[in-house]
């Protein structure tokens, strides 16, 4: 419909692979961005309202924040570990559950 016509694809509709990334919370049907955000930039479910965290972590409880192992990894983090750069570009706060999630 972009291109004026449905019958007309778009440039990434033409790739030879693509993926489905399923980003609901474990514990909500209709996700936060906070949980989706841990989801498709560290591929781990989380908790609703919970960001940078697995599943093991409960909302509110700063412990489980600290704990080391309720902590993911983001595709941000591999890259730096490979050698490679990494950044975040936003329109907006940082604290945003969106592009925290690259930091988080």
């Amino acid at each position: 419909m972009y291109l004026g016509d449905e019958n007309k694809k778009l440039s990434f509709e033409e790739f030879p692979f693509t993926a489905n990334s399923k980003t609901y919370c474990v514990d909500k049907q209709v996700s936060d961005s906070a949980c989706t955000a841990t989801a498709y930039l560290s591929g781990v479910k989380a908790r609703g309202s919970t960001i940078g965290l697995n599943a093991k972590a409960t909302r509110r409880n700063c412990e489980d924040g600290m704990n080391q192992d309720f902590h993911t990894e983001s595709i941000a983090s591999w890259a730096l570990k490979e050698g490679k750069d990494a950044g975040l570009v936003t329109t907006t706060r940082v604290t945003h559950a969106s592009p925290a999630g690259v930091y988080a």
